[in-house]
């Protein structure tokens, strides 16, 4: 079921849970651009007046899930920056984000994992020499 609250700090914007901005002095809903690192924003009016910039998925996360500690994000589960539905969010720091999109991507942490796998086996081959 889709819920819908006020935006903390914009009195004139609802999120859904969905990821869907609506404003409720217009009765529109407020169209996402896609920033260069693939994420959704919109442009909306702070309660000074101030126009700023929010990524969606932060939006939906402090709304919905919980305040964002010093050095957590919201992460996509599954990876798809246009996936905003809460559902699809996540808290994780940082280093928990990193080991997350290496598991998605299907590498370990050092990158491509056959290069790796290939490197501890010459570890363990000049190990045992």
């Amino acid at each position: 079921m889709i819920k819908t609250a006020t935006i903390e700090g914009f009195p004139n914007y609802t999120i859904s849970t969905g990821g869907k901005v609506y404003n409720t002095v217009s009765g529109k809903d407020i169209k996402s651009t896609v920033d260069g690192r693939g994420y959704h924003y919109v442009t909306i009016r702070d309660m000074n007046n101030v126009w700023i910039k929010k990524r969606v998925h932060v939006l939906v996360g402090d709304t919905f899930h919980r305040k964002r500690g010093e050095r957590e994000i919201f992460d996509h589960r599954n990876g798809d920056k246009n996936n905003n539905r809460k559902d699809n969010l996540r808290v994780l720091t940082y280093s928990g984000n990193t080991l997350s999109w290496h598991k998605l991507k299907n590498e370990d942490w050092y990158g491509d994992s056959d290069k790796h796998k290939a490197h501890l086996d010459d570890l363990k081959l000049n190990a045992a020499n």
